[in-house]
């Protein structure tokens, strides 16, 4: 159905959409883990151990999927 997306890959795509911040430039992992505690509802500290190699829960990253499903979807919406 649904194939998860890692914290990594999901940063990549929406990091800079949201905050303006590229990978490698500074504050770059700070937004990552704010960007993925908002969103999930982990906190912040458990954020930054899935970008330094603990696996995160399986349903977080098909969650991780739906969020950027529906994100790319409202790229192509007009705004109201």
């Amino acid at each position: 159905m649904l194939d998860p997306l890692s914290p990594e890959e999901f940063c990549q795509t929406w990091v800079y959409k949201k905050s303006g911040i590229c990978p490698g430039e500074y504050g770059y992992r700070k937004a990552c883990c704010n960007l993925l505690s908002e969103i999930t509802g982990y906190g912040y500290n458990t954020c930054n151990n899935w970008l330094s190699g603990t696996e995160p829960p399986r349903l977080a990253c098909l969650y991780l999927r739906s969020i950027d499903i529906l994100w790319r979807i409202g790229e192509f919406l007009p705004e109201r």
